[in-house]
């Protein structure tokens, strides 16, 4: 949805919860409103504003990161159509994938998973892994990292579309 010159992304969770991204060139303001969001009687609260975050564009989309402290970082990721991440792993982190928006494919090791919006899988340290967006709409999935460290240098890439290897 476009507003003025700001691009206006709304996802909702649960039937409550509802997580809006404002987006004003590359700068992107979160808020998560509590309420029965367009329910004309039902005012909502605003529960978070967590601020302006930095789009972090990739060859094969973008990231911004919503939260991160010493304990996890939670990354928003956009997958753009027939795009898909290097095949890596990590040495000092978990992750957890929860799609939000479109339908991707997971490598997980030897295994294959197909996730649509509401799926979730588990990446566990050193695994080898990637997602693919083979459609034609936009991948959306929200990435839970736990761990020692989420530096973006504990990276080991096997495969890379973009000759990052």
């Amino acid at each position: 949805m476009k507003r003025g010159g700001e691009f206006v992304t709304s996802i909702t969770v649960p039937e409550y919860l509802s997580l809006y991204f404002i987006t004003y060139g590359s700068n992107i303001e979160i808020f998560i409103i509590s309420g029965i969001v367009g329910h004309p009687f039902v005012p909502s609260l605003l529960l978070c504003y967590i601020g302006g975050v930095e789009k972090t564009v990739r060859p094969w989309g973008s990231f911004i990161v919503l939260f991160s402290d010493q304990n996890c970082q939670v990354k928003k990721l956009d997958v753009s159509p027939g795009q898909r991440l290097s095949l890596q792993s990590h040495k000092l982190r978990h992750e957890h994938w929860f799609v939000v928006k479109g339908a991707g494919k997971a490598q997980v090791d030897d295994a294959e998973i197909i996730l649509h919006s509401g799926d979730s899988v588990d990446i566990p340290v050193g695994t080898k892994h990637r997602i693919s967006n083979d459609s034609d709409d936009l991948l959306v999935f929200i990435e839970v990292q736990t761990g020692v460290s989420f530096d973006e240098e504990d990276i080991q890439r096997f495969e890379d579309d973009f000759g990052r290897v």
